[in-house]
């Protein structure tokens, strides 16, 4: 691995320089806004150099990306911490991106060796291309966490063979997330934004030193995702429920103010309850929540309280 150790000091000034701007940028895309899912990741391919705007004033989010378009954007991600790739200005944009993917087992061509550059790359085809840039840089220590839950399996039946063990081991590590829920369309082509959400985490994690689950934070849309990490899908039936019970990891350092619908059930065992999964991802860095679960008050139609033995199960 050749990934370049930049000091602390020097990355906060770099933060300072570059991301501000960057952000800027990024709100002044014509069909970029802040309200929009992806305008977090439009941001930091900008300050990481992953992108350029189409035309300088668009980014097309929708718009599929050819096999180099995206082979472009993961050589770009690791001349970040690099050396340059290739020489620039020679062939096509994508040419010393393309022969270094190649040259470094990134990339296989087709049977017949054609490395396909102007051909739609699908979900699946990505995921393959992460992983192996990924193995072949040794990067797997980046997306290590304490964070004790996963995000669901996948429940496509059309994932490929030779994707499968790609895939899944990129769902563990929070490096890809579902399409549609639990699906994850490996068929389906990738667009600029999907592609994008992909290779930011992996910025994020090796250049700022922040898992995907940290970075993810930065954005209230990703509450689905904390869904499905802790599996907050299912309710029992009959069941009435409010709110939130959450435990925190024992060196858990909070602070409630600030937070006021934030209740503390149990100190002892850093045992907490909300309302609602936003006030808990504004609270409190995703890496220390230890169990969330459901608040279980009662079922319809009895008046029997829920023993605290119960909530104290999540001390399990």
């Amino acid at each position: 691995m050749i990934i370049k150790k930049i000091p602390k000091i020097i990355a906060v000034l770099l933060i300072i320089t570059f991301v501000l701007p960057t952000v800027a940028f990024a709100a002044n895309m014509e069909d970029v806004s802040t309200r929009d899912w992806f305008y977090r990741h439009v941001a930091y391919g900008l300050r990481f150099g992953l992108i350029e705007g189409v035309d300088g004033g668009r980014f097309e989010p929708d718009r599929y990306v050819t096999r180099a378009e995206f082979i472009t954007m993961l050589g770009r991600l690791h001349e970040y911490g690099n050396e340059t790739i290739g020489t620039p200005g020679v062939g096509a944009f994508y040419t010393r991106y393309l022969d270094w993917a190649v040259e470094m087992g990134i990339i296989q061509g087709n049977e017949h060796g054609d490395l396909m550059p102007n051909a739609y790359i699908t979900r699946e085809q990505m995921a393959v291309i992460v992983f192996r840039y990924i193995e072949v840089f040794e990067l797997w220590e980046y997306f290590i966490s304490n964070f004790s839950a996963i995000a669901m399996p996948f429940q496509d039946n059309d994932i490929s063979y030779w994707a499968s063990v790609p895939i899944e081991l990129l769902r563990i590590h929070i490096l890809v997330s579902g399409a549609r829920g639990h699906f994850f369309r490996p068929l389906d082509n990738a667009s600029r934004a999907k592609a994008l959400d992909t290779l930011v985490r992996i910025c994020s994690a090796i250049y700022d030193r922040k898992h995907p689950i940290t970075y993810l934070n930065g954005q209230s849309i990703e509450i689905s995702n904390l869904r499905a990490m802790f599996n907050l899908y299912n309710n029992v039936s009959g069941a009435l429920y409010r709110g939130y019970m959450f435990r925190l990891r024992e060196d858990a350092v909070v602070s409630l103010e600030g937070h006021e619908n934030i209740r503390v059930i149990r100190a002892s065992v850093n045992l907490f309850r909300a309302l609602t999964l936003q006030e808990i991802l504004d609270f409190v860095d995703p890496e220390l929540i230890v169990r969330i679960e459901r608040n279980h008050i009662g079922f319809i139609g009895s008046p029997d309280p829920v023993p605290l033995d119960y909530l104290m199960n999540l001390n399990r």
